[in-house]
């Protein structure tokens, strides 16, 4: 059974529920390396999980038409994956996708390097030369697979976030920014 295009509400609903049913780190696993992830499951919903890194490629085009039809793609392609890698460990699996983009469709993805160096650059440059002034997307897919009841629950949720125009930044705001990533602060940097 597949219930999809649930309100982003009906999902976390979904989620804390499995705070109720479970109380055994191996009951969830979670689909992610992310230390931003581990955070929203463990704090936000107060859930314990193991986690495994899914093997996917994360393939985004350089321009789409339908974030939600490729953040759900990917999210559900790290799901098909754990069937061929090591099978299912937990009753609930999730698994999920961000797509960060501008209004004109281009894709903003994570900063690009071979080294921290590199990739703190790459995000300076975003930050001070791309965002400034423009309208970003966020869209997240989430897909909540019950094992034992062979159910799919996929939702996506996106939101606007205006950026100031360069001249109205706060250049410190974005030095503490980056700051935090160079110091390895998950979830609080590039």
């Amino acid at each position: 059974i597949c219930k999809s295009d649930l309100d982003s509400k009906d999902i976390i609903a979904k989620i804390k529920n499995l705070q109720s049913l479970s109380d055994t780190k191996e009951e969830i696993l979670l689909l992610s390396s992310s230390p931003r992830r581990h955070f929203i499951i463990k704090e936000l919903f107060g859930l314990s999980f193991s986690s495994q890194n899914s093997e996917t490629e994360e393939y985004k085009p350089a321009f789409f038409a339908h974030p939600e039809t490729v953040t759900k793609t990917i999210a559900l392609m790290k799901l098909l994956s754990i069937f061929t890698e090591s099978g299912i460990n937990g009753k609930y699996v999730i698994a999920s996708d961000t797509l960060c983009h501008l209004e004109d469709g281009s894709i903003l993805g994570k900063p690009q390097g071979k080294t921290i160096h590199q990739c703190l650059k790459d995000a300076e440059f975003v930050l001070n030369n791309i965002l400034p002034g423009s309208i970003q997307m966020v869209t997240s897919s989430i897909i909540v697979f019950d094992v034992e009841n062979r159910e799919v629950f996929i939702g996506s949720a996106s939101t606007e976030i205006k950026f100031k125009p360069k001249k109205e930044i706060d250049t410190n705001i974005l030095k503490y920014y980056l700051d935090l990533a160079k110091k390895n602060i998950h979830g609080r940097g590039p």
